[in-house]
């Protein structure tokens, strides 16, 4: 090989013949001679930028190279400082796997930091993780969808990490997820924040809530709307006026499908949204588009998809909160419509409106735990985002006998005590979709 490579006047290399050689054949033609070794790798070039360039995109398909410049600065070429970079990275994500490969699932419960390496190197590691995949030998066949399946989380999640996401509204980010969510991998280590943005999948979904954000107003307008003796109206108070405890209550009309207006075809727009106790861990429950196309899914997206109408028609920003066992929204009521200060919503129960004090209720009594008053605190988007990537990727995945268990409980009420004899303690966190501690977790 070496030899063959020497006989390639580089005249010739130089402009015809560099494009269709690998990245391993030009480092061998880089060692095969003094000539060669100053053309590829001390030149000061664009052809040995370009061609490094080459040389990092062909190898590495799933790694976001945009903060690689294309000029050369002081003389450094970063392409190929990025490539001998990642070649490193490889070599160190190869050991990596080659070491969980030998790790049963009981194994990487001991020895969680070695799995949260592998994960944590996100976009880093998926090209070396898809070429020893299959060559690998696994001790538990699992293993590599585990890995697939946390890989795509984290990747799903870095993808918002350069924004603001406190800034971005909540249902952006689940917009987004579903977008851009797949069983493969691949689909989702290649996206990025600019392939998101404003896509005719965001306009579409976008337009829909927007359309019942109309229809809220109109709704609030007809309830607090002041008339003449000859019906005209001469008063309707600024959508941001409206008091909130009247927002609440009309906002029951699109979650309660037992609300009077339903009851009469005349005032009828669509079917309410309720929850899917049917089908819980489907994955559809946690795809924005098909809990709006189908008016059903669970108790997050659900929330998601209360508080996009009604800051979208009001102005009033509701908040997701870390309640134990139930995804809820909370809102601070400013217009003191109500003697509670705050209020909360169970998006999956038809809008019910609740104090603080029923939740407390709620979660001491139903779910035989300590209150903390933690759980009512606002949960950041970045969080919930974790969470619906967290149910796209497992949920589903739960097997049937456990399922059929637990959906009996989620139509009787939410238990713990009996969703830990069901599972385990350990299996708890990961299988159920809503149960979470007060930290930050998916």
């Amino acid at each position: 090989m070496n030899d063959t490579l020497q006989l390639i006047p580089i005249d010739v290399f130089k402009q015809c013949l560099s494009s269709f050689f690998d990245d391993e054949s030009v480092i061998v033609l880089s060692m095969s001679s003094k000539c060669y070794s100053n053309l590829l790798i001390h030149e000061k070039s664009q052809f040995t930028v370009n061609l490094w360039k080459a040389c990092c995109k062909n190898r590495w398909k799933y790694v976001n190279f945009d903060t690689i410049s294309d000029i050369q600065e002081d003389g450094d070429n970063q392409w190929l400082d990025a490539y001998r970079r990642h070649r490193a990275l490889d070599q160190e994500n190869e050991n990596l796997l080659k070491a969980i490969q030998h790790c049963s699932l009981k194994d990487l419960q001991r020895n969680e930091t070695l799995f949260s390496s592998v994960v944590s190197r996100g976009e880093n590691i998926v090209d070396i993780f898809l070429k020893c995949r299959d060559s690998l030998e696994w001790k538990s066949k699992d293993m590599p969808t585990i890995i697939e399946k946390s890989l795509l989380r984290y990747c799903i999640c870095e993808i918002f990490r350069s924004e603001s996401a406190e800034d971005m509204p909540l249902e952006l980010g689940a917009i987004w997820i579903a977008q851009y969510f797949s069983s493969n991998i691949v689909n989702v280590a290649n996206a990025s924040l600019a392939s998101l943005r404003n896509s005719s999948f965001q306009r579409r979904i976008e337009k829909e809530l927007d359309d019942m954000a109309r229809a809220l107003v109109s709704r609030l307008e007809k309830r607090h709307s002041i008339f003449t003796s000859n019906n005209d109206v001469y008063e309707i108070p600024s959508s941001q006026l409206f008091p909130l405890l009247s927002i609440l209550e009309e906002m029951k009309y699109f979650f309660d499908k037992d609300h009077e207006d339903r009851q009469n075809a005349e005032h009828r727009q669509g079917s309410a949204f309720h929850g899917n106790v049917e089908d819980y861990y489907s994955y559809k429950n946690s795809m924005i588009q098909s809990v709006l196309s189908e008016r059903k899914g669970i108790p997050i997206t659900l929330g998601i998809v209360y508080a996009a109408i009604v800051r979208r028609a009001t102005n009033v920003h509701i908040r997701a909160v870390n309640l134990p066992g139930h995804f809820m929204l909370s809102v601070e009521d400013v217009s003191g419509s109500h003697q509670d200060d705050v209020l909360f919503v169970d998006a999956f129960h038809g809008g019910k409106i609740l104090t603080q004090r029923e939740v407390e209720d709620m979660i001491t009594s139903g779910y035989n735990i300590r209150w903390d008053q933690s759980f009512v605190s606002p949960v950041p988007n970045l969080s919930v985002w974790k969470r619906v990537a967290f149910n796209l990727t497992n949920c589903h995945d739960i097997p049937n006998e456990v399922r059929e268990q637990v959906q009996s409980l989620i139509i009787m009420g939410f238990n713990h005590n009996r969703l830990r004899d069901i599972l385990g303690n350990d299996r708890l966190l990961f299988l159920i979709p809503e149960y979470i501690n007060s930290g930050d977790v998916f």
